[in-house]
């Protein structure tokens, strides 16, 4: 029974430097990812291509 409480309590401790870093990682990687989806929104409804080198390509 020791084992699985130690198990549980690494994984469960807030103070875990591993698993908040890890945290901080994943709420980093949603927020990048939401800044791009709404950039390509905002391009997609001004007119613009996708990508810079496409739309310079394309004219």
């Amino acid at each position: 029974m020791e084992t699985m409480a130690t198990w549980v309590d690494a994984y469960a401790a807030p103070e875990d430097p591993v698993r908040a870093e890890r945290g901080q990682l994943e709420a980093d990687f949603a927020a990048v990812k939401w800044k791009q989806w709404q950039f390509r929104w905002t391009r997609c409804r001004t007119g613009g291509s996708g990508s810079g080198r496409a739309g310079s390509a394309q004219r």
